[in-house]
């Protein structure tokens, strides 16, 4: 039986304004659903360039990965994966900037 949680739907429904009400009622953004994906991992996994954007910005885990392994990093969307790259770079320049204050 598969479930999931009303983030995941919203996130993969590019659904901002649900993902934005879902978190601040603290719903779970590193959650999985039944296949071990995260609500950023159905973002990208169906396209939702949006969501991904503010699951990013909300700081979700990139480095999670499914019970048969995939993880973000695998996306085939190329904006997805420029956005993926982006984000990466900014948390490398976050955390080298921190490391030498």
């Amino acid at each position: 039986m598969f479930s999931t949680t009303p983030l995941h739907l919203a996130a993969a429904r590019d659904d901002l304004k649900s993902v934005e009400l879902l978190i601040a009622f603290d719903a779970g953004l590193e959650s999985v659903d039944s296949d071990g994906d995260s609500p950023l991992m159905r973002a990208v996994s169906d396209g939702c360039l949006d969501a991904v954007r503010l699951l990013l910005e909300l700081n979700a885990d990139t480095t999670k990965s499914d019970w048969i392994g995939w993880t973000v990093s695998q996306a085939k969307n190329e904006e997805i994966k420029q956005l993926l790259l982006e984000h990466l770079q900014k948390s490398v320049r976050d955390f080298c900037f921190d490391f030498l204050l």
